[in-house]
């Protein structure tokens, strides 16, 4: 029984995915289809009360090289993107909206959910995002305005019950913000650079996203600041939208 169920981690490779050779992303894209296939395996061998342990050493091992290779690997087109996205998806559970969760994993789940969806709209039709942009910069612009207020409070402490009606204020101002910004799909690349702005500017300039995958708890983790690290790049490449 052992030796079948790692016979058939062995030959299960990637899904049966056509991936033409020579095409950009080809081994990231090969890689997430691997990664979605054991993944799916263990969930299937978990499913049933007479198979053995789904998780064999020999099928941490598959894992952990197609994880590698998943997170190593820049995505260059959309289509490695979306085949991120997709093991992703799958690794974490799904990607919808949790209010518990922090900024940064609500707008990682957004990203990772849109990446999922194929363009529906042309390059030059901007305006279909323009609402999901609009909140995305306005949850930029008051972020801005949340560090200015920091430094006024530390410039002038004695002035707090003010300060405290002011930030809690802008605080719910936020979440609302961030409500309007999840709530949206981006249909286009305009608003995907705007998700990505909202991003950044939650994520704050001093965390790496090499040291956030370095110190990921789980592949999931690993693969959300992968995703996050290219689109950042991506945008950086673009000369961001907006």
């Amino acid at each position: 029984m052992i030796e079948a169920i790692q016979g058939a981690e062995i030959a299960a490779g990637p899904e049966d995915v056509s991936v033409a050779s020579g095409q950009p992303d080809e081994a990231l894209i090969r890689a997430c289809q691997e990664l979605i296939g054991l993944e799916r395996r263990r969930i299937q061998q978990e499913a049933d009360p007479m198979a053995l342990p789904a998780v064999s050493a020999l099928w941490e091992k598959n894992f952990r090289r197609a994880l590698d290779c998943a997170c190593s690997l820049p995505a260059l087109t959309i289509e490695g993107q979306r085949a991120r996205a997709e093991a992703l998806q799958l690794i974490g559970g799904g990607v919808a909206d949790d209010i518990e969760a922090s900024p940064t994993e609500r707008l990682s789940s957004a990203l990772a959910r849109d990446a999922m969806r194929a363009p529906t709209v042309s390059v030059r039709n901007v305006r279909v995002d323009s609402a999901l942009v609009q909140a995305c910069d306005a949850f930029v612009s008051a972020l801005d305005e949340r560090n200015r207020m920091r430094i006024e409070r530390d410039a002038n402490p004695s002035d707090g019950r003010r300060w405290a009606d002011r930030h809690a204020s802008l605080e719910t101002r936020i979440e609302m913000l961030m409500q309007e910004i999840v709530s949206r799909r981006a249909c286009g690349p305009e608003g995907r650079a705007a998700q990505m702005r909202a991003l950044l500017a939650a994520q704050g300039p001093l965390r790496s996203f090499d040291e956030l995958i370095a110190h990921a708890p789980d592949g999931f983790g690993r693969l959300v600041h992968v995703v996050l690290r290219d689109l950042a790049a991506e945008q950086v490449s673009t000369g961001g939208a907006g």
